[in-house]
C-alpha cells in the first residue's frame, strides 16, 4: 500500500480497500492512552511536498510520535529526505517512548 494513502486515510478518516480498513481501524481502536509512533518513508519530493507536512503534524497533533526519517541515497535513485531511520534509531526510540509512559503510568 503507498503510504501516502496510508496517512491520507489516519488523517482525514478515509476508508478504501480492505488492507486500508484493516490498518485504519486499528488504529481508530488503539487505546489513546498508550503511546502509538510511527516512521516516515517515502521519496524525496513527496516528502517535501506540503500536504506531507500537514499531514505529519496532524498525526502528531493526534499525540502520535514521528521517528523522523533520514537523508540518503533512497531506492528510486533520489539523494535527500525519505529514508526510514535506521533500526537501531527505531528501537532506541520505542525503548525510549515506553520508558516515559510506563514510568509516569506509576507515578
Amino acid at each position: 500500500m503507498r503510504c501516502g494513502l496510508l496517512w491520507r486515510s489516519i488523517t482525514l478518516g478515509l476508508r478504501g480497500t480492505f488492507l486500508l480498513t484493516r490498518e485504519t481501524c486499528i488504529i481508530r481502536a488503539w487505546d489513546p492512552s498508550k503511546p502509538l509512533l510511527f516512521c516516515p518513508a517515502m521519496n524525496t519530493t513527496m516528502w517535501e511536498h506540503p500536504i506531507t507536512a500537514r499531514q505529519v503534524d496532524q498525526l502528531k497533533a493526534f499525540g502520535y510520535v514521528e521517528i523522523q526519517c533520514v537523508a540518503k541515497k533512497l531506492v528510486c535513485g533520489d539523494q535527500g529526505l525519505g529514508a526510514m531511520a535506521e533500526v537501531s534509531t527505531i528501537v532506541d526510540k520505542v525503548k525510549e517512548v515506553l520508558s516515559w509512559h510506563c514510568g509516569s503510568q506509576q507515578s
